[in-house]
């Protein structure tokens, strides 16, 4: 049975109730989360200065009593997403300040027990070639080798998009053979597997790609999962098999996306990026969501490992 993991806007953003969602996790089943790290500056500011702070201080004031909460729950942080965004063109003092707190996100992650976490890569831009997009993500990813070996994770991209008048488009790392070139390039850059992918189902659905074909070329690089339904409009970060498209055909092609995760032989976990859901839903019925949520988990895994 592969872990079944997700990320909550409750956890993330009103802490007052965050110990009341550890319990239903575990009451429902829920193995551990994906950690959001950006939550920080959030909640500071989403440009705030948060992560200035030494990792031994944001562990010491934020993150060691939550730790005990989750380590009381029997709770594994399966994941982690860094800031967002890493990288913006022109602004050469934001992002060394964004380089450091990407940094430091990496160590927090070491800290949290996990071994994967999220970077967003530089995404194309009005202002960029797709060379020059190539050489900015090959710089900023191969100046987190050593944080990254230093607190033994592994760095994974992520497929993204975007949209310019009312058209959506593919952005970087949806092309599964560009994908592998970054993350091939940086491994031997790094001179070991410190980098791989996290497939988010939502952003390639969006891009209408095949997502059964997609996973099959991206093999064992794929890590970590980013799941959720589109409705190939907007990136809804909603609970599978909500969007439908004529009568009761899912949207997002399901059968292809666990297909594709049977045929490369995916033993990670399965990570529900589906936060939109908990403020969609009334508060009272949360944890029967989460249990929803857990039931469909248990499909997946089935489907995936051909129990």
């Amino acid at each position: 049975m592969l872990k079944i993991s997700l990320i909550n806007p409750k956890i993330n953003h009103i802490h007052a109730d965050r110990e009341k969602y550890y319990r239903m996790y575990q009451e429902t089943g829920i193995d551990g989360l994906d950690y959001s790290l950006y939550k920080f500056t959030e909640k500071n500011g989403y440009e705030s200065d948060f992560f200035a702070m030494s990792a031994e201080e944001i562990i010491e004031k934020h993150l060691a009593k939550e730790k005990e909460e989750l380590d009381r729950y029997g709770l594994a942080v399966c994941q982690t997403h860094s800031i967002c965004p890493t990288w913006r063109y022109g602004d050469e003092e934001g992002n060394r300040r964004r380089l450091r707190d990407t940094v430091r996100c990496i160590e927090l992650t070491a800290y949290l027990g996990s071994r994967y976490i999220v970077v967003h890569p530089v995404q194309d831009t009005l202002q960029l070639t797709p060379d020059e997009v190539r050489a900015r993500n090959i710089e900023l990813y191969g100046k987190l080798i050593e944080a990254a070996k230093k607190n033994d994770v592994i760095v994974c991209l992520e497929n993204m998009w975007n949209t310019r008048n009312g058209n959506i488009f593919e952005c970087t790392c949806e092309d599964p053979y560009e994908t592998n070139y970054y993350i091939d390039t940086l491994n031997a850059m790094a001179s070991e597997e410190r980098f791989g992918f996290c497939f988010d189902v939502g952003h390639a659905t969006l891009c209408g790609k095949n997502l059964k074909n997609t996973l099959i070329t991206l093999g064992n690089r794929v890590k970590t999962l980013h799941v959720h339904d589109a409705n190939k409009i907007s990136d809804l970060h909603t609970i599978p098999y909500s969007q439908m498209g004529n009568g009761a055909t899912p949207l997002t092609d399901w059968t292809g996306f666990l297909l594709g995760l049977r045929s490369i032989g995916y033993r990670g976990t399965i990570n529900f990026e589906a936060h939109a859901a908990f403020e969609v839903f009334p508060e009272p019925t949360h944890k029967a969501l989460l249990g929803l949520f857990r039931a469909i988990g248990e499909y997946f895994s089935n489907e995936i490992t051909n129990a």
